[in-house]
């Protein structure tokens, strides 16, 4: 069963940036292009890296470490070194909070 948690206000995160977030039992990327907030599993396929430390370029989510990127809607992955997709997690805003479901 999935819960709401409000993880952080609108602006604490910044445009095309990445944060993570402890969402019940599950570490979540959680990334803002413009106004829009997307949740993604935090672990890159590739050796486990925070994705949530990474950065968006061309509407994907990239790994710090090694590049990987992360379609933000589906957590497919775009090619190597990414070893298989991540999860995704509703996402939205309610007035100033971020609220993830997980």
């Amino acid at each position: 069963m999935t819960e709401q948690h409000t993880v952080c206000k609108v602006g604490d995160i910044t445009d095309r940036r990445g944060k993570t977030f402890e969402v019940g039992e599950t570490r979540v990327a959680v990334f803002r292009s413009g106004d829009t907030y997307h949740a993604l599993g935090d672990a890159c396929t590739h050796m486990g890296a925070s994705i949530g430390e990474g950065i968006l370029a061309d509407g994907c989510a990239v790994c710090p470490w090694h590049g990987a990127s992360f379609n933000l809607c589906s957590g497919d992955p775009l090619g190597p070194p990414a070893r298989g997709g991540v999860g995704t997690y509703p996402c939205r805003v309610e007035g100033d909070d971020v609220i993830v479901e997980a």
